[in-house]
């Protein structure tokens, strides 16, 4: 029959992404279903998310006025929107705060013949030792599949190209995408200041 997708010929890596599909899986469809459920219990909603993402100061004022017309697709039940809008202002934030963290992000796209791909993250950077150093393995793996991953969610490149079906855009993606958010935040804390050369 052959295959379509990059790693579809190679059985065990198929089966590594099967089960590791399982266990994202059950990260969206319990853990974060049962947190968010939980916080809108305790009174979360789109104006204390967007208050506590403002608070910290960690996005470009920009992005989160951008960021938070997602939140509020979000609480709107929208989640095609909300997808549409957060996953691009996602990957913008996360490049931009490695950048802030002191990783050239130009450097590790060298060698790429259109200069406009180097600011758009890619998985040469989730697997690229200064990323995982700063952000964790585990952390940068989960974004890949999600993001890129050809047997994951692929949802970066199918929102991109209109490929992306209403089915996929569930309440339960979203969480997880709000769960990457929430992450940079939490990992990063106030104000993320670029390091200098001596490391001051």
């Amino acid at each position: 029959d052959g295959h379509l997708v990059k790693g579809g010929g190679d059985s065990n890596y198929s089966w590594i992404m099967q089960t590791y599909g399982m266990q994202q899986g059950f990260i969206t469809e319990f853990y974060l279903r049962r947190v968010f459920e939980g916080l809108a219990n305790k009174g979360f909603n789109e104006e204390s998310l967007v208050a506590y993402l403002r608070g910290r100061g960690t996005f470009p004022e920009n992005n989160l006025a951008i960021i938070a017309t997602g939140i509020n697709r979000y609480f709107a039940h929208d989640y095609v929107s909300a997808l549409h809008i957060l996953i691009p202002q996602f990957e913008n934030v996360f490049l931009f705060i490695s950048e802030r963290l002191g990783i050239d992000i130009i450097a590790l796209n060298r060698g790429k013949d259109i200069s406009t791909q180097l600011k758009t993250l890619s998985v040469e950077h989730l697997n690229s030792e200064a990323f995982q150093n700063k952000w964790h393995r585990d952390f940068c793996e989960q974004i890949k599949f999600v993001l890129f991953e050809p047997l994951g969610y692929v949802l970066r490149h199918k929102i991109a190209h209109g490929q992306i079906t209403v089915a996929e855009c569930t309440s339960q993606m979203t969480n997880l995408v709000l769960y990457f958010f929430l992450v940079l935040v939490a990992r990063i804390g106030v104000n993320p200041r670029p390091q200098k050369s001596d490391g001051k």
